[in-house]
């Protein structure tokens, strides 16, 4: 790993960023690991896939998931829950805005592909990743609160 500085023109503050590439997530074959993944996505399908440098991804909840999404979140929690499939009983409070920024030189692997529904309204079709949350430099992801409509 390598860290970098990088300086923000408007604000003159200067940040050290961790570069870093981040393999596509190992799934155990035929485990219930790799059946509650595949699961979540549309068919059962999802294709390995590498993002590089200056990829936003987002997720809302706790950071310590491997489900995260290139398209904002929508306006509303509703909206959200419907996109993404989130049951309330997901015990996600949907409070907390997690948006990571793939730094310039490092690049993230990640199992993508559309959500998959789970029944009760909750369509899914929203884009998803997953990824290997715990191998991400902390200092790549920026935590706000959500803030819905």
């Amino acid at each position: 790993m390598i860290n970098f500085i990088v300086k923000n023109v408007e604000s003159g503050k200067t940040t050290s960023l961790t570069q870093k590439n981040v393999g596509v997530p190992t799934l155990p074959e035929g485990s219930q690991w790799e059946r509650n993944v595949l699961n979540s996505f549309a068919g059962g399908k999802a294709t390995p896939t590498t993002y590089e440098g200056e990829t936003t991804l987002y997720r809302i909840g706790g950071k310590n998931g491997g489900f995260w999404s290139l398209e904002p979140p929508p306006a509303t929690e509703y909206q959200w829950r419907v996109d993404y499939a989130i049951k309330q009983e997901f015990c996600n409070d949907a409070s907390t805005l997690y948006k990571m920024t793939i730094p310039e030189g490092s690049s993230l692997g990640a199992l993508e592909g559309k959500v998959g529904p789970q029944g009760m309204g909750l369509y899914g079709g929203a884009h998803q990743a997953y990824i290997d949350y715990r191998a991400v430099p902390a200092d790549w992801i920026e935590i706000t609160p959500a803030t819905w409509k």
